[in-house]
């Protein structure tokens, strides 16, 4: 069975790097400031008050650093996302394992996560919601099973340093799995507490500091406490808010991202298993859940469907958490269907025959591989 999910999972990964070589970046987000961000690496402006406009531009960017290296590569800016699929699908199934899944199952929960219509769709662009889910993956692989040494620390500091310097949800999403999963740290001393905070520090509080000294608030241009920002600068309604005025528009847009997986959320808490890392899983995802609601979104479906991207956080403990339900009740081979199910929906790219030679290639040396 994994080898049909990893295949199926290599043929998404063909069409995305073929779209990805053969068309230029046009989405608006990604042209707008996502890819200006990055050449400002390139010309030193990063480190100043972005030369624009658009107040985008003083976002977080530290996710912008790797398009940058493409950009200095000359490597295709579609591509940008291929990488951080496939990283997301590593990122998982190293969670998977360390969540106690094994290796067939954390390949399943990897390909199903990464499948998803909901990162499927940014493959060929250049937002950086997809990385901030592979960062998120790898910081709670790393709280799930601590270690004691020094690298740990700077692991944990660099993928939590990444969140925070991704996108300003970070900080809460950062704040709210430490609060979940960092009593599983039993062991700090004075040399990690240092590995730990300059890592995060220089990867994600650099970006909040330049923004206080270029414009006296560290998350400009929102509103913050007493720190001024620009009135109606972006999106003002919250998804909670959201949901209330458009129910029917935005409970379609969730299915439309997250297909039957939006649908077993009652089977998750009715039939929770006796595992502690379950109920810690579905704690964090109730807590990531409260973050999001709070995150902006507007009033169309275009908008409800858009903004979902920013709920990666929220859906990876969830579908953790019903993978390790499915593995302690022995509804592994069921899962596996419904995963299969649901990836097939995903399967709807443009024909490209030429591509049929490499695949099958690829898909013959995989069958000879002991996997």
């Amino acid at each position: 069975m994994r080898r049909v999910f990893l295949l199926i999972f290599l043929y998404i990964i063909l069409q995305g790097f073929y779209a990805g070589i053969t068309t230029v970046p046009k989405e608006l987000d990604s042209l707008m400031y996502h890819i200006p961000i990055a050449k400002s690496y390139l010309t030193g402006d990063i480190f100043s008050s972005p030369r624009s406009p658009i107040l985008h531009r003083f976002f977080p960017g530290a996710s912008e650093g790797i398009l940058a290296l493409f950009m200095l590569l000359h490597l295709p800016l579609n591509l940008y996302n291929v990488l951080g699929v496939l990283s997301l699908f590593f990122a998982c199934y190293v969670l998977g394992k360390k969540a106690g899944l094994g290796r067939d199952s954390s390949l399943i929960f990897a390909v199903s996560f990464s499948s998803l219509t909901g990162v499927i769709r940014w493959m060929n662009v250049q937002i950086v919601d997809i990385w901030m889910a592979v960062y998120y993956a790898g910081a709670l692989a790393l709280l799930i099973k601590p270690e004691k040494n020094v690298r740990y620390f700077l692991k944990l500091g660099i993928v939590t340093g990444m969140i925070l310097g991704t996108k300003y949800s970070g900080p809460l999403y950062v704040m709210m799995i430490l609060a979940v999963l960092g009593k599983r740290i039993k062991v700090i001393t004075v040399t990690k507490s240092i590995a730990f905070i300059t890592v995060i520090t220089i990867l994600g509080g650099f970006w909040y500091l330049r923004n206080f000294i270029v414009t006296g608030n560290p998350v400009y241009p929102i509103s913050f406490l007493s720190f001024p920002g620009v009135k109606d600068w972006a999106l003002e309604m919250p998804v909670w808010r959201a949901i209330f005025n458009y129910p029917a528009s935005f409970a379609t847009a969730v299915f439309s991202e997250y297909l039957g997986w939006s649908l077993l959320g009652g089977m998750v808490f009715l039939k929770r298993g006796s595992s502690s890392l379950i109920n810690t899983l579905l704690l964090l995802f109730l807590g990531n859940l409260l973050i999001f609601l709070l995150l902006p979104n507007g009033s169309s479906y275009r908008v409800h469907v858009s903004n979902l991207r920013y709920s990666y956080p929220v859906f990876l403990p969830y579908l953790l958490s019903i993978f390790l339900i499915a593995k302690e009740r022995n509804w592994g081979g069921y899962l596996n269907m419904f995963s299969f199910a649901n990836i097939l929906f995903v399967l709807q790219f443009p024909y490209h025959p030429k591509l049929l030679a490499v695949y099958v290639l690829l898909a013959f040396f995989i069958s000879l591989r002991r996997l």
